[in-house]
C-alpha cells in the first residue's frame, strides 16, 4: 500500500494508523468486530517529518514505524537530468488523455524546463506539461509560462481523472463504513462536514 503526503494527516487519523501498524488490526467506525489487515507500506512526505515531530505537528511513534527505510529524493532543480524523461513520459500521458496526436518538444522548449527551478518539484511540472498540452494548439508542445506556474501552489490546480476518481472511490469506501454517517465520515477524512457535503455534491454520492 503506498500512502502519499503522510505529513498531512490530523493527528486522528495519525492514531488509527499507528494502531494498524502497531497491531495488524483495526475496527470500522460504528462496528465492534475486529479486523486483521496484513499489508506491506510505503509512504511519502513532501516536508521532513524528523522535522515535524520536532515542531509538534507529527507523531513521534508513528515516525519511528514508517522510517524503517528512508529514501531522500532530491528535489526536481538537484537532478535536471530527469526533466527530458519526465516531460516526455507526461507529454504522452496527456495526449493520450485528450485524445491527440504525441506533440514534440523543441530544444528551446526542453532548455526552459531545465533551466527552471521547480519549486513545486513533479507535481508542478506535471501541472504544466497538462497545462501546456491543453493551451498548444499544433503538433509541438509549446511550454505555458512558468512564472504564472511560480505563482501557484504547487498541487496541480487542475485534477486529472485519475485523481478525481480515487477520491470518489475514497469517499465512498469511507461513507460505505459508517454507514453513510457525515459526521463520523468526516473524522475520518479529517475534514468539516461542508467540506463532505460539497465534495458529495461533486461527485453524486448519497
Amino acid at each position: 500500500m503506498f500512502l502519499d503526503d503522510v505529513d498531512d494527516m490530523n493527528f486522528d487519523v495519525q492514531v488509527k494508523l499507528l494502531r494498524i501498524l502497531q497491531e495488524g488490526e483495526f475496527e470500522r467506525v460504528g462496528g465492534t468486530e475486529t479486523l486483521k489487515v496484513n499489508v506491506r507500506l510505503i509512504a511519502a512526505s513532501k516536508d521532513n517529518l524528523f522535522e515535524l515531530v520536532q515542531k509538534g505537528f507529527f507523531r513521534e511513534d508513528l515516525y519511528y514505524r514508517l522510517n524503517i527505510v528512508s529514501i531522500a529524493l532530491p528535489p526536481l532543480r538537484e537532478r535536471t537530468e530527469d526533466i527530458p524523461l519526465l516531460t516526455g513520459y507526461f507529454i504522452k500521458k496527456y495526449c493520450e488523455k485528450v485524445n491527440v496526436k504525441e506533440k514534440g518538444i523543441s530544444r528551446q522548449g526542453m532548455m526552459k524546463l531545465i533551466k527552471y527551478h521547480w519549486p513545486g518539484n513533479v507535481r508542478e511540472l506535471e501541472n504544466v506539461v497538462e497545462k501546456g498540452i491543453i493551451l498548444s494548439p499544433g503538433d509541438e508542445f509549446v511550454v505555458p509560462s512558468l512564472e504564472q506556474s511560480k505563482q501557484e501552489k504547487p498541487v496541480p490546480v487542475l485534477m486529472n481523472d485519475i485523481v478525481k476518481e480515487a477520491e470518489k472511490e475514497h469517499l465512498k469506501k469511507t461513507l460505505e463504513i459508517t454507514d453513510g454517517r457525515k459526521g463520523e465520515a468526516a473524522k475520518i477524512l479529517g475534514i468539516s462536514r461542508k467540506t463532505l457535503w460539497e465534495k458529495m455534491k461533486l461527485y453524486n454520492l448519497k
